[in-house]
Formats: C-alpha cells, sequence, structure tokens
C-alpha cells in the first residue's frame, strides 16, 4: 500500500499497485486519469475509487458522474513569466545548447527571436564561435537543483525540531522546508505541526529569519488556521456588456489572504 498525494500523478511507476483510492475529485480530466494510472501499470486489471468531499466541485460531480469522463483535455501551456521562463532556459541550455534557429522555442518562453535574447540573455553565456547560447559555468554542474519545483516563490521556511530539555547537548534538527504559501497556513505559534504522522508543537516562529522551532508532543487533536481573503479589482483591460444589467470585465486583481487565528479539531 502507498499512501501519497496527488504529486503521486507525475509519471512515478509505483510497481504492482491493484487499485488506486481518490480523496476528493480531481479537477482535471488529465489529472483524473494520471491518478487513476498509477495502478494497473503492468496491463492487468485495476479499480480506481473516487471518496467526493463537501465542496460544490464533487458535489456536482456526483450529481453528473458521466461527466468526469466527458470532459477534454485542457491543451499544455507554458506561463511565460520571467521568473519562469528564466529558469526553463537555463534548463535547456544545459541539456542542448540554444542556436540562433530556436525562433519557435523562443517564441513559446514569450522571447521575441534571437534578438531580444542578445540583448538580454538571462543568465547564460554566448558561445561565439559555435553561435550559440550555452549554460553559464554558475548554474553548473545541475542548473534544475537551483529551480524550486514546489511553486515560484524563492523564499524557504525551515521548520526546526528542538533538542530534549534531557539532552541539552543535542543539536537541532531540520525537519522539514515550506516555501512562504504553506507556511502562512501551517506555521504559528501554539498551532500543531504535522510531519510523517508525527505531532510537533509549535513553540516559536521567527518571521525574519524564516524558521519555526517544533518540539515533540503527544495530543489528540490538530489544529487548521483561520483564514479570510480580500479581493480588490485593479485595471480593467477589457469590457463586454453582456446585457443591460450584467457585463464582463477583464483585467488585475489584488488577492489578499489574511490568518487570523486557528481552531482545533478532536481526533
Amino acid at each position: 500500500m502507498v499512501v501519497a498525494t496527488s504529486a503521486l500523478e507525475l509519471g512515478i511507476d509505483v510497481g504492482s499497485l491493484d487499485a488506486v483510492i481518490m480523496v476528493g475529485v480531481p479537477i482535471t480530466s488529465a489529472s483524473l486519469w494520471q491518478q487513476t494510472g498509477r495502478a494497473g501499470r503492468k496491463q492487468q486489471s485495476t479499480l480506481a475509487i473516487v471518496v467526493a468531499n463537501s465542496n460544490p466541485f464533487d458535489r456536482q460531480a456526483v450529481l453528473n458522474p458521466h461527466a468526469l469522463f466527458e470532459r477534454k483535455f485542457a491543451p499544455a501551456s507554458i506561463a511565460t513569466e520571467p521568473s519562469i521562463t528564466t529558469a526553463h532556459l537555463h534548463c535547456a541550455a544545459f541539456e542542448l545548447p540554444i542556436s540562433i534557429n530556436c525562433h519557435v522555442f523562443l517564441q513559446n518562453l514569450g522571447i521575441n527571436g534571437t534578438a531580444e535574447l542578445t540583448a538580454n540573455p538571462r543568465g547564460l553565456l554566448w558561445d561565439a564561435p559555435w553561435k550559440q547560447w550555452c549554460c553559464a559555468l554558475e548554474l553548473k554542474p545541475w542548473p534544475s537543483l537551483k529551480t524550486p519545483i514546489r511553486s515560484v516563490q524563492q523564499t524557504e521556511w525551515s521548520v526546526i525540531l528542538a533538542a530534549e530539555s534531557s539532552q541539552s547537548n543535542s543539536p537541532m534538527l531540520l525537519l522539514e522546508v515550506l516555501d512562504s504559501w504553506h507556511a502562512l497556513f501551517t506555521l504559528y505559534e501554539g498551532g500543531i505541526f504535522l510531519h510523517r504522522g508525527q505531532a510537533y508543537s509549535i513553540d516559536l516562529v521567527d518571521p525574519d529569519n524564516h524558521i519555526a522551532v517544533v518540539s515533540h508532543t503527544e495530543v489528540t487533536w490538530f489544529t487548521r488556521p483561520r483564514d479570510r481573503q480580500d479581493a480588490v479589482p485593479g485595471a480593467v483591460e477589457k469590457a463586454i456588456r453582456l446585457s443591460t444589467k450584467l457585463s464582463f470585465n477583464y483585467g488585475s486583481i489584488d488577492i489578499t489572504t489574511t490568518v487570523f487565528g486557528w481552531i482545533f479539531h478532536y481526533v
């Protein structure tokens, strides 16, 4: 038996699994079929069970189960934000140098041809004799190791396990590393941090150094954050009037998430 998050859908061959139980209906058709395909890898029969949650999307799927298998696959796309495309460029140039003829590849990354790349090489190294861009030396030996795969956020939080009071000379232990978004909803003093099925009490949160200190605890409850979201519309780039009372606006929006406390859940 394997217990995992939805990351298991990313093509990992786990051997001869016979069944898959998904908690919550996958949002996309690709996720549904990829998670289902974790079982039956060796052409044997397989069983897939979806356990629906109480959210509106899952309720709609239960009322219309055939729609789950009628949905089309969304086309794959690459985000063109510089923080993402630059990392793609570094990893691609490490696998194969980027020549001056790679116009289509550059355009897919939101770069308007080789002239723009020449003006702003984005950390790549120009190889004049071969007329190509190569991976810079400071990115080697593996540029992918310098690219976070959990999120585009570069800030990481360290969860430190405090030394036992009876063993004051024992060093602190790095328990886990979280990105800043998950840390916002997970690390708060007085709460419970769950790691590999073990409960830890969060004793100290240092936002300046992005460190949280936890200690072992034995409790029959855990905590979840209480938060609210505030959405403020920004500039409107396009507006479509659908009727006299209804219009559609496209533009930017600022969303602020505030964590103001937590609630207890008893096991």
